[in-house]
């Protein structure tokens, strides 16, 4: 593959600025080390060389294939779309004209609204400081954790329509033990809350505090109206009474 379509397929795929320049370095040091040495190559290593585009293109494929597989829902679960993950469920697999892939699969809104109306969408990584003081949403996260669970990670979706209107999802994931040696990569957190400032699109009942059910065995995941924002809860394996407890110091 010339270096100049290796740069093409790699654009075409939008990753990570660092990631883009680390990865596309090391196709380009490959290509000129193949051809510095071209007259000294035996058949073996022709060989070796060829599978190591091989990969390369492979490599491009793959990131170029969950990306937009992630943007049109191929890998999208039931358990995600009932949890309110970010995403939308795009009718046909397919995304409206100059809507950026990468943008679609964070952006969030509600049923009413469409991906036609997004003028931009983003996901960062918030601490907890910047969790409890965000926008209007870090007000009513739980003030009351069973022990011994504790802050793990959080992140904010923020998405702003082409009319002005911005929906924000505020996740906040709580789990055991010491929090500075914690895994990210490895420890799956015991349980998450979402704020959402708008009505979470599922076909799962939205309950009231008043209309939970006094036995929650089997339902996993609980929307909750509160007022003018929803909550979403993966209450993992909470107790009834440790899960009323996180719901009644939302206010």
């Amino acid at each position: 593959m010339r270096n100049e379509r290796i740069f093409a397929a790699w654009k075409q795929i939008e990753p990570g600025a660092a990631a883009d320049e680390r990865m596309l370095a090391a196709i380009l040091e490959r290509n000129r080390s193949v051809h510095d040495g071209k007259a000294k190559v035996n058949a073996m290593s022709k060989t070796k060389i060829t599978l190591l585009t091989a990969a390369a293109c492979l490599v491009l494929l793959v990131a170029a294939t969950v990306i937009v597989g992630n943007s049109l829902n191929w890998f999208r679960t039931e358990y995600d779309a009932a949890a309110g993950a970010p995403g939308a469920v795009v009718p046909g697999g397919t995304l409206p004209d100059g809507v950026d892939p990468v943008m679609a699969s964070v952006a969030v809104f509600p049923a009413d609204r469409s991906l036609s109306d997004v003028a931009s969408a983003t996901l960062k990584q918030i601490t907890e400081a910047e969790a409890h003081g965000t926008v209007e949403l870090g007000d009513h996260l739980p003030t009351s954790i069973p022990d011994p669970y504790q802050f793990s990670h959080a992140s904010l979706y923020e998405t702003t329509m082409k009319d002005g209107t911005k929906y924000y999802l505020l996740r906040v994931h709580y789990s055991t033990g010491d929090r500075s040696n914690l895994d990210m990569d490895k420890h799956a957190p015991d349980f998450f809350i979402q704020l959402l400032n708008y009505r979470p699109n599922t076909k799962k009942t939205i309950y009231t505090i008043d209309t939970i059910p006094a036995e929650l065995s089997g339902k996993g995941f609980l929307h909750v109206a509160c007022g003018d924002f929803h909550v979403g809860f993966d209450y993992g394996e909470l107790t009834q009474d440790e899960i009323m407890q996180v719901l009644n110091s939302i206010s």
